[in-house]
């Protein structure tokens, strides 16, 4: 009977300190941070939101006052490479008016050295449904052609997206003895590359990187956006 009087004493002072544990973590726990606007803050907080613009951040859309201009775009990792996302408004004709401006310009310029040339290598059209192209070309004029660049350019939903990332083709005879002393440097992944491009474009695209949960990100740090633009006016 005392065994057992004392195993209820033990089990009635674990919970108690249980117990006092817990409401001391209500009490004391961290609490989650919060801003509070001033009022002049407030005031031209209320004035910006009253005319907001849809932006895109690489793939994300997002409201912003009209007169926000941000810098930097959205990234995306390939390997180890983080390669800047470019995106503009545009309407389909037009896009298709600068794709064959932009190709007869690429097709227009020669590379210093005549060993080098065509400076366009390929011109490679993007699958249907996508719509857009990615250029094969010289990474400048004056380097050599092992050098490449896939010029990517895609267009959906009204908005042109383009990407460059760099690539190497050194399968040219005249590179055959440096490239066994430096074979990383003059390889060949042409078609790696342009399927990390095919994979990236088909993956993201504005209905699904639009989601709801990629919205409530966005807001999460539209306070810090929204005081950066204030600061960059002058209002602050």
């Amino acid at each position: 009977m005392v065994k057992c009087h004392t195993l209820i004493n033990r089990r009635n002072k674990c919970l108690l300190i249980v117990f006092i544990v817990l409401i001391g973590w209500i009490i004391f726990r961290p609490k989650a941070y919060t801003y509070s606007l001033n009022d002049k803050e407030k005031e031209m907080l209320i004035m910006l939101s009253q005319h907001p613009e849809t932006r895109y951040f690489g793939f994300y859309s997002i409201e912003l006052p009209a007169d926000y201009k941000p810098t930097g775009m959205v990234m995306f990792i390939q390997g180890s490479a983080m390669i800047p996302v470019e995106t503009k408004l545009q309407y389909y004709p037009p896009f298709l008016q600068y794709m064959t401006r932009y190709e007869a310009e690429l097709k227009n310029t020669s590379a210093l050295d005549p060993l080098d040339t065509p400076y366009l290598k390929q011109v490679h059209p993007l699958s249907p449904p996508m719509n857009g192209v990615i250029f094969e070309r010289m990474k400048a004029k004056y380097t050599p052609d092992f050098a490449r660049v896939l010029d990517a350019w895609k267009w959906e939903n009204g908005v042109t997206f383009s990407v460059k990332i760099e690539a190497k083709d050194g399968r040219a005879t005249r590179y055959d003895g440096i490239s066994k002393i430096a074979e990383y440097s003059y390889g060949y992944n042409i078609p790696e590359k342009k399927y990390s491009y095919l994979l990236f474009f088909q993956d993201y695209n504005l209905v699904q990187i639009t989601n709801p949960h990629q919205k409530i990100n966005w807001r999460y740090n539209m306070h810090r956006l929204t005081l950066h633009y204030l600061e960059s006016m002058n209002y602050l």
